[in-house]
Order: C-alpha cells, then sequence, then structure tokens
C-alpha cells in the first residue's frame, strides 16, 4: 500500500507538527506530489481516494475520483456529503476523527473485490447527477456572492 500526498500544505490555516512532517519526508510508502494541475494519471492507479477534509466548499477532487471510477472515502462534511452514497460510489467518516478515519481505511483495505465492484457506480453516479456546465454555473454564483 502507497499514500500519495497531491496538493499544497496549508501552512497558514493547518500547520503540521515537525514530527508528522519527518514522517511524510521519511516513509518510503509516502509519496509526495505537491501540487499538480493534471491529477487524472494519479487517480488512474488508485484503489481509493481519501480526502479527509473537514472544510470545503464544494468536493470536485471527490467528482474527479469518481469520474475516474475511483471509490472515496470522506469526512461527512459539506461539499462531499452531497456526492457521495454510503457504499455505492463511497465511504464517510466523521471528520476530524483519525481513528475512525484509520478503522475505515483498514476495513477497505481488506475489500479490495468490493472496492473494484464500485468502478461503475462512481462513474455513473457523477454522470447521472452532474453537468461540469450546470456546476461550473452553480459554483460561480455561489462564489459571486463573496465579491
Amino acid at each position: 500500500m502507497k499514500l500519495i500526498l497531491i496538493g499544497r500544505y496549508e501552512i497558514e490555516l493547518d500547520p503540521l507538527k515537525e514530527e508528522t512532517m519527518k514522517i511524510i519526508k521519511n516513509n518510503k510508502n509516502i509519496i509526495e506530489l505537491g501540487f499538480q494541475i493534471d491529477v487524472k494519471k494519479y487517480l488512474s492507479i488508485m484503489d481509493l481516494f481519501v480526502s479527509p477534509s473537514y472544510r470545503e466548499g464544494f468536493g470536485l477532487s471527490v467528482l474527479e475520483a469518481n469520474l475516474m471510477g475511483v471509490p472515496v472515502l470522506v469526512s461527512k462534511i459539506t461539499g462531499h456529503s452531497e456526492i457521495v452514497i454510503e457504499g455505492r460510489n463511497g465511504f464517510f467518516v466523521t471528520k476530524k476523527d483519525a481513528i475512525d478515519l484509520k478503522n475505515k481505511m483498514q476495513t477497505l483495505l481488506k475489500s479490495k473485490e468490493y472496492l473494484i465492484s464500485m468502478k461503475n457506480n462512481c462513474r455513473t453516479e457523477v454522470i447521472k447527477n452532474y453537468n461540469h456546465n450546470d456546476v461550473l454555473k452553480q459554483a460561480l454564483s455561489y462564489y459571486s456572492q463573496f465579491k
């Protein structure tokens, strides 16, 4: 099992402890990629996309993972809970609950066949419920209120 970290650290909002950074840097099973414009090539090799975020405007990365046929494990928060149907295209954990996250990841690690069987559900749910232009319009409308 490998952990692929994609994205920037949020040093100002949520800095990681020095001890955590050392673990990330020294663990051969953690691959740190930083910000990536195109994540499709990384999603294509994943069995599970994990996003334990506790603040999300809209879970675009969750949609992208599902569109690539990758089930997701996400925090039960706004932005994720509108996308994920428990057991169909992904799973929930309680936000900020590291033990729940660890337990669910361990359970899913033993359920690779189940994750593989969910691939078609993931894509179907996104295509059925999200049109790119509609999502873009709604996002622009939402963010325009903060001008």
